[in-house]
């Protein structure tokens, strides 16, 4: 975990909603540019009966977005959260951003209650599993 970086007092998130829904799906277009994100949040939006939770969040460096967070988990798995949507755009990567913003993340589901972090991600999105 990053502890001590100088910058993480700057990073902060924005619960996505409707409002700010186009410009999460503009970010999450920008990092994974052959994924439909605005459809499948979309989908996602709508609560299925078998998940418990879903949050989602852009992250702010200060008052500019650099990316997308989120956490969902599932009725069946009550004590596990896992990451969803996470990634920072490409002109902010390798300076320590996406560290904080996955300990944030992380940090937001122990305040929730969950003991354990999981990740998922499906066979098609290529640049997911780069980046994992």
């Amino acid at each position: 975990m990053i502890n001590n970086y100088e910058g993480k007092d700057k990073i902060s998130f924005a619960k996505i909603d409707y409002d700010n829904l186009n410009l999460a799906c503009e970010i999450q277009n920008k990092i994974f540019p052959k994924e439909d994100a605005r459809q499948n949040f979309i989908e996602e939006i709508n609560k299925d009966s078998y998940r418990k939770e879903m949050e989602y969040y852009i992250v702010y460096l200060e008052n500019i977005p650099i990316g997308v967070t989120g956490i969902y988990s599932y009725n069946e798995y009550p004590e596990s959260a896992w990451l969803g949507w996470f990634g920072i755009l490409e002109e902010y990567r390798n300076k320590g951003y996406g560290g904080i913003v996955l300990d944030k993340t992380i940090e937001l589901a122990r305040q929730k209650g969950y003991s354990k972090f999981r990740i998922y991600t499906d066979e098609y999105a290529k640049s997911a599993h780069k980046l994992y």
